[in-house]
């Protein structure tokens, strides 16, 4: 009977976990910080508003002006609702059911007389609670807000209920995924990655409408049912009610898609853990003999550093997770193919018609410029999560397979080891380097960026990936599950990327300092200055970064590079200790004994 125990002891040990509440406390964060932003940018000009006309003019001037700010305020705060939503949704369910499995507990669970849907249903409901719970947090805000009027309270109602209808369908999505999933990361990469297909994929179809309006005009008319929201013109905020009966279809499809992939979980959660744990003969023949002859790139041979080579060349995702892998990958290149044609080639021929040099400016290889720096940044966010995650579940992911034990007792060294899952982590999405370098290929050719400015982005790249690598690692050989290693490493890179923007941002308003301690966006800068050079002063000479992007590098470089360092060194410190292994230089080695023959000389 609902909600039974599950839900009570998931709640239970849920809310005494420490990362709750260091997540909640950086949410208020961020909802102060976009106060304060909103209030400076609005209320600032009231200083020239003092200078000019009487009291009353003033006093009619500042009440326009507070229900600006909260216009402005609600806004912020609907779209930080929706991107918290979205963001931890996924982390917090998706590793519900998964991590069962891992933990070799689940099939207790299903032993006992606890039905699959107290099991789902149980788990789900703790972890809703949660989610409500950062949605709450903004209820004294819009209290507050009204105020200072020029708030409608149906659009207010609107963007909860939207909230919270998305972070139901989420939530079914990702228990479904978790259900599906072997392991805690392959139930959470595919939960964000078909979340992302859920909001990229719709736009991906209207876009190409355009070259095959007849082939797509039935595929569009059924993502408009499921997708209400992927067309909003401007008519539609000037229209009466046109933007709230969209807003409501999509609330209502969403109430209605997330109980059923919830009910699709509960009902099938019994076959698939059954199916789980024998798996079929065709299967494992299909390891065995498909494997090699479906692989488009042969492998290396193993060599004499085989912990590299198996951290390099292997995966641990397999089924849905690798063809949804595949998915997103075609979305990813149908997109890159887009971006060319309708960028880059302009920016191409531009160049081309005249003498390299000759071209004074270009508008064309100037928004060829800024789109290579947003799509650069792009690369390397999904190139820096996906190290982190690798790293993070790497040696806690060995301990929940209970292979690490087998590796330990290995002649490796700590050494061979930590290297090989750093290298490891950083190597494995290491496909987006050859889409960079052709990115940046085509870039040169058509003159839209400066080799200065490709040189400067790959130093910036590989400081921060690898020291997202030594920080994933150092904090998967301290945890003991892949949940808490994700929590603490990915917590640890948005406080530090976005920690200036906390502090800098609400004591300055020059946000171009604020901004640059986000690595995404001070990669993007070192591509774009270029483009903004080209257009003024034409092509030649070295880019001209800005003093803030020349100052960033200058200290967080060599700062990145210093905290790296310094993690590896103290995992690769600590690493005999935190395993209770005797620490020793190497394997035993045979010495001659006169009297008795060989013999092992003892560990040191």
């Amino acid at each position: 009977m609902l909600p039974g125990p599950i839900f009570y002891a998931e709640l239970v040990t849920t809310a005494r976990r420490r990362r709750y509440y260091a997540i909640r406390v950086l949410y208020a964060s961020v909802l102060l910080l976009l106060i304060w932003s909103n209030y400076t940018s609005v209320f600032r000009s009231l200083v020239i508003y003092d200078y000019g006309g009487g009291p009353f003019e003033r006093r009619i001037r500042s009440i326009a002006l507070m229900s600006q700010f909260a216009q402005a305020m609600f806004r912020s705060l609907a779209i930080a609702q929706g991107i918290a939503v979205v963001a931890l949704t996924p982390a917090l369910v998706a590793g519900t059911i998964a991590s069962e499995k891992q933990r070799k507990t689940l099939h207790y669970l299903l032993a006992s007389h606890l039905t699959s849907e107290e099991i789902v249903l149980g788990k789900l409901l703790a972890r809703l609670l949660h989610i409500g719970v950062f949605l709450t947090l903004g209820l004294p805000i819009i209290s507050l807000l009204s105020l200072f009027g020029g708030v409608d309270p149906l659009q207010v109602g609107l963007a909860d209920a939207a909230a919270a209808s998305t972070a139901l369908f989420l939530s079914g999505l990702s228990i479904l995924c978790s259900t599906i999933a072997r392991r805690t990361r392959s139930a959470i990469g595919m939960a964000y990655g078909l979340t992302l297909l859920w909001l990229v994929f719709p736009y991906l179809i209207d876009f190409l409408m355009f070259a095959w309006p007849q082939t797509l005009g039935y595929v569009m008319v059924g993502i408009e049912g499921a997708y209400p929201l992927i067309h909003i013109g401007r008519s539609d905020y000037y229209a009466p009610g046109a933007l709230e009966s969209k807003a409501i279809r999509m609330v209502l499809l969403q109430l209605a898609y997330g109980p059923l992939l919830i009910a699709i979980a509960a009902r099938r959660l019994r076959p698939i853990a059954q199916r789980q744990e024998g798996r079929p003969r065709w299967e494992i023949r299909l390891d065995e003999r498909g494997r090699r002859r479906w692989r488009l790139l042969p492998r290396p041979p193993c060599g004499h550093d085989a912990m590299f080579w198996k951290e390099k060349y292997t995966a641990r995702i397999g089924g849905i997770a690798r063809l949804l892998l595949l998915l997103l990958n075609l979305t990813g290149l149908v997109l890159l193919g887009c971006f060319l044609w309708e960028c880059g080639l302009p920016a191409l021929r531009d160049q081309g018609g005249q003498g390299l040099l000759d071209l004074p400016n270009s508008h064309n290889r100037s928004v060829f410029n800024d789109l290579l720096g947003s799509a650069t940044a792009l690369i390397y966010l999904i190139w820096l999560i996906g190290t982190a995650v690798t790293a993070a579940t790497s040696i806690a992911g060995e301990r929940e397979e209970d292979t690490w034990i087998t590796l330990v007792s290995t002649t490796l060294t700590g050494t061979e080891i930590l290297r090989a899952k750093m290298a490891g982590a950083v190597l494995r999405l290491r496909w987006l380097a050859l889409v960079l370098a052709f990115l940046w290929g085509f870039g040169l050719l058509a003159r839209s960026i400066h080799p200065l400015s490709i040189l400067g982005a790959a130093v910036e790249m590989a400081v921060f990936l690898g020291f997202a690598a030594a920080l994933g690692v150092f904090f998967s050989l301290r945890s003991t599950s892949t949940i808490r290693a994700l929590a603490w490493t990915i917590g640890t890179l948005v406080l530090l990327n976005g920690g200036s923007l906390l502090c800098c941002l609400p004591f300055t308003f020059r946000s171009d300092w604020a901004w640059l301690g986000i690595s995404p966006r001070l990669v993007y800068e070192t591509i774009v200055p270029w483009g903004q050079r080209l257009h003024a002063y034409g092509y030649g000479g070295p880019p001209s970064w800005p003093e803030a992007v020349i100052t960033a590098d200058l200290i967080l470089l060599p700062a990145y590079t210093l905290a790296g360092l310094l993690l590896w060194l103290s995992s690769l410190a600590r690493f005999d200790a935190l395993l209770d292994r005797p620490r020793r230089p190497g394997f035993p080695i045979e010495v001659q004994d006169p009297p008795g023959g060989p013999r092992a000389r003892p560990f040191v």
